[in-house]
Formats: structure tokens, sequence, C-alpha cells
């Protein structure tokens, strides 16, 4: 099975209609390089056919070597975008990424409290993987006391795992072999989560399970998870030498958090998500993945510019007019220019076969965006 087939579910998953509905709120930060945050979160959604919904904690001033800037979005009106998504279109799983405070992580914990959010992904962005603390530790309480109760799956690196247990008192785990790997998934799962993905990139292991002490011993990357009943799953990976990790963290997340949203189950929504982000590392497929997104931005820009022009369209007490007036904007036709641009000039470069599966990529992703506003008959 590639990582683009959809693993099987149990009819008790089929029968979750909240959180099988392909909608997928992500609360993070902006990330201006595209690379990693809500635009790596969006990409990834889009491309297991489920859609993404956001609400902005901070933007950056980034690329994927340094953050320059942060400016926080106020807490309150994050909170006002998170209210706009659950009385409206109601999201099937949460997945949260960069909080940027203490006083961010109170108002998304009450949120979570509000509306009964019960499947909640948690990426603890605290440590980059430079090992930089990019919380401070006030924040950082805030979040292992108010978030990971509240967590169906929390997916911290080996560094941030760690800072979480340091802070709470428990011992720290010296990693030396998979084994310890495991013990730190058990000690961090009884901080309150119910589902705990330690991911072990931090620490490559050699071909034994013991930790690798230099680059020609790094053979196997292994990741651990442990559920709500003490039960254990190693997924292994070979080692891939590679400096391009921007976004890795946020995507793999977002990728379950996809995979649960289609009610699959959690081990497996796990598996397929780690194989997803090996696969699409490996492939480097741009076109497929810009292709993907075009429905979106294409579609939309057609369709607002149509109702936008005919007489017969409702304009007051319209829910969506103000929805065709975002679409119609200058800003946007710009965007559906250049996108088309874009798109027709690397096509020109590619081999009929190629366009051939583009096509078909377009059609299913069209289907898909047209299957999502049917969801909403009545409007």
């Amino acid at each position: 099975m590639t990582a683009f087939q959809e693993p099987r579910q149990s009819e008790q998953h089929r029968q979750t209609s909240v959180m099988a509905n392909r909608r997928v709120l992500v609360i993070a930060g902006s990330d201006s390089s595209g690379g990693a945050g809500l635009e790596a979160d969006q990409k990834v959604i889009a491309a297991h056919g489920c859609y993404a919904m956001t609400a902005t904690t901070a933007l950056t001033a980034q690329n994927t070597t340094s953050v320059e800037d942060i400016h926080e979005v106020p807490p309150e009106f994050t909170r006002k975008q998170i209210d706009a998504v659950f009385d409206d279109i109601v999201p099937g799983v949460v997945k949260i990424g960069m909080l940027a405070s203490a006083a961010t992580i109170e108002m998304v914990a009450r949120a979570l409290k509000d509306y009964d959010a019960e499947t909640v992904v948690l990426d603890p962005v605290m440590v980059s993987t430079t090992g930089a603390q990019l919380l401070p530790f006030k924040a950082v309480d805030e979040l292992r006391t108010l978030l990971l109760p509240q967590a169906f799956i929390v997916t911290p690196n080996m560094p941030e795992a760690k800072l979480l247990l340091s802070r709470s008192g428990k011992e720290s785990i010296d990693v030396q072999c998979v084994g310890d790997l495991e013990t730190l998934a058990r000690k961090t799962q009884e901080l309150g989560p119910k589902w705990v993905l330690i991911k072990g990139g931090h620490v490559p292991f050699k071909r034994d399970g013991t930790i690798a002490s230099s680059d020609e011993e790094k053979e196997v990357v292994v990741d651990v998870l442990i559920g709500p009943s003490g039960e254990l799953t190693r997924i292994e990976g070979a080692y891939q030498n590679s400096r391009n990790t921007h976004g890795t963290g946020c995507s793999l997340a977002s990728a379950i958090a996809s995979n649960l949203s289609k009610g699959i189950e959690p081990v497996e929504a796990v598996r397929a998500a780690c194989r997803y982000l090996l696969d699409i590392g490996q492939s480097g497929d741009w076109i497929g993945l810009q292709t993907a997104l075009s429905p979106c931005l294409l579609g939309y820009g057609a369709i607002a510019k149509q109702l936008h022009s005919d007489p017969a369209t409702k304009k007051d007490g319209n829910t969506y007019w103000p929805w065709i007036l975002n679409y119609v904007a200058d800003d946007y036709v710009e965007a559906v220019k250049t996108g088309s641009a874009l798109l027709e000039r690397h096509a020109l470069l590619l081999s009929p076969s190629r366009i051939e599966e583009l096509v078909e990529i377009f059609i299913q992703t069209t289907k898909l965006e047209i299957g999502f506003w049917e969801m909403f008959p009545s409007k």
C-alpha cells in the first residue's frame, strides 16, 4: 500500500460523524517562507483530500534557515477566528501548532473546552530542530497543564518531550536505545494525552536499536507511538541524511489530523502519515502538489467572477456575498493570473504522459472541492 492509498477503517470509525467529516481546523503560526506553519498545514491537508480552516496565532518573518521576527496575533482576535469556524463549518479535528505565548495557550485551552473538541492533534512547537527553545517557560507550563490533558494525540520531538517532563518535575530520560525512547513516550503520556507519538529524528539508531555514535552508523530512525491502554507501536524508517527538514513536524501532525478526520484508526493514521511524509520527501513532486491546489485557486476565481457579474445573484442577505467580493478583488484576481501562468509555464516542459497524470489529479481534487460545498446544500 502506498502513502496515497487510504488505509482501511473500522466500522466504529466510519460511523464517527463529527470526527470523520474531513474538516480540519489548524491553530498555528504563519511561515512567510511557506515551508512550515499554516502554509505547510494547508498544503498537506489538501493533499489528503480534506478541507483546512485556520486560526492564526502569530506572523513570522522567516525562511528555511532562520526566523527574523515574530508578531504575535492578539489572542482575542485568534479566538474570534476559532469562534467563526466552529459557529459555521464545525471541524472534526483540531490541529494545534505554534502558540507563541502563555496568553494564547490559555485562550486556546478555553476554546477547546467551550466547543467540546474531542479530537485534538497537538504539535507542541517548543524546541526547534537546532535545539533552540521557542517558548518561554511560563508558556511551556501552560501548554503542559492546560493543553496536554485535552489532546487526543501529542507529537513532540525528543527535546520537546524532555522539556515537558523536566517542567513537570519528572526525571529526564537519557535516550541511548529504542527502549529508552519507549520509556520517554510512557512518561510523556502520564502528563495527560490519550496518545503520544515521540518523533525520533534527533536520535538516529544503528540497526541493533542502539544510538549511533557516528554518521556512518546512522541507519534507522524510530518513532514511538503509545496508546491509551499502554500499547506501543514502533514506526521505523531508513535514516535520510538531509538538512531539508523545515516544516516536517508541522506536515506530519497535519497528515495525522487529516487521516483522523477521515475516520481512520489512530495507529494506522500515524503510520500512513509517516509514510506520506517519507514519500513526499523522496518524490519532490512540486508540480503535482500545485496541480492539486489549483481547483481552489482557479476555481474560486472563476466561480466568483461568474456570480459577481450575474444580475440574478442575490446580494442582500446572501451569506456568501462577502465571499464573492473577496474572490473578485484585485489581489485575488492577480493571484489567479500568477498561479495560472506558473502552471502553464511548467506544463510546457512536461511529457504528454505526465500531463495526463496532472489532469487526473486536477479532476480528482476538483471533485473533492465540489464535495465540500455539497455538504452545505441549505446555503
